[in-house]
């Protein structure tokens, strides 16, 4: 098999996860790019984040912080090198929407961190209809590092 259509299958989204880890097993182009498919299995997606910190991996970093299968506490170790991207992953608002006090589980330079990022999102997103998104996440941070 060619490495283009090895790519493509590490980015199609009907990749079995099975498939995908062996995928990541071949290059570390293809594992950057299994990384971010949102069909990863979370308990990959783990190794992945422990292999791509113990290599400094940014990019892989970056995919892994975008992932929805990433496992929370990986999503929250990531947060302060991604935070856009630690904002983007619909795993964030769900993790909010079923644990209120989510942000609880942060470092208090972490939540500074964030809100900060946040209120700057929410200043450049006014008027493209994700306001009322950024500002409840900047309320929920705002009130956690307040409390903390």
């Amino acid at each position: 098999m060619s490495l283009d259509s090895l790519k493509q299958e590490a980015t199609n989204h009907n990749t079995s996860p099975q498939r995908l880890r062996e995928l990541a097993g071949i290059n570390d182009e293809l594992t950057r790019l299994v990384a971010a498919n949102p069909l990863a299995e979370s308990s990959l997606l783990g190794e992945l984040a422990i292999q791509a910190r113990t290599n400094n991996d940014v990019e892989m970093q970056r995919a892994i912080a975008s992932n929805p299968n990433t496992p929370t506490q990986w999503l929250i170790g990531l947060a302060y090198l991604f935070p856009e991207e630690f904002f983007s992953n619909p795993a964030y608002d769900l993790s909010i929407l079923q644990n209120v006090n989510f942000a609880h589980r942060f470092e208090k330079k972490l939540l500074f961190k964030l809100v900060c990022v946040s209120f700057w999102q929410d200043t450049i997103n006014l008027g493209f209809g994700q306001k009322d998104m950024q500002s409840l996440k900047i309320q929920i941070l705002t009130t956690t590092f307040a409390n903390n």
